[in-house]
């Protein structure tokens, strides 16, 4: 449900690699392959931000945890301001969410399957070892199986 984001068609990819999933290890390869195929709907909601929101996305993707409006102006290069009205724009498109503690909004991509996108696509690989290893301490074999 966390990697699907609540979506109805990733859940049926996901579902058919999970029922013939045997194991956590044999599990990457069927995740890799439904990340492959989800990958040219992700291209496609990149390649319509401006280049400004495309580098919020991949700074955003980069992190592990959620952002300021400063450490994303940072990132990316830009004013606050400038940061502040691109994020006001990406989470009218549903890609940013946002929250608040004290005075301080923290942003992140909303779709953890978009940020797993992004970061496959950068050769971040490390990220998938770390979701494995997660799945293996978090459920018991018998509950994987």
């Amino acid at each position: 449900h966390y990697l699907a984001n609540g979506n109805p068609r990733v859940f049926m990819h996901f579902y058919d690699v999970l029922a013939t999933t045997d194991s956590v290890q044999s599990f990457i390869n069927p995740v890799l392959k439904v990340i492959d195929d989800l990958m040219p709907s992700y291209q496609s909601k990149m390649l319509q931000l401006s280049p400004q929101q495309r580098k919020i996305i991949e700074v955003l993707a980069d992190s592990s945890t959620a952002m300021t409006v400063k450490a994303i102006a940072d990132g990316v290069l830009i004013t606050q301001q400038s940061a502040s009205s691109q994020l006001r724009e990406l989470k009218l498109k549903h890609l940013v969410g946002s929250t608040a503690s004290g005075r301080e909004s923290y942003y992140d991509l909303k779709d953890p399957l978009f940020k797993l996108c992004i970061q496959l696509k950068n050769n971040k690989v490390g990220f998938v070892n770390s979701l494995l290893s997660l799945l293996e301490a978090w459920f018991s074999a018998s509950d994987l199986k």
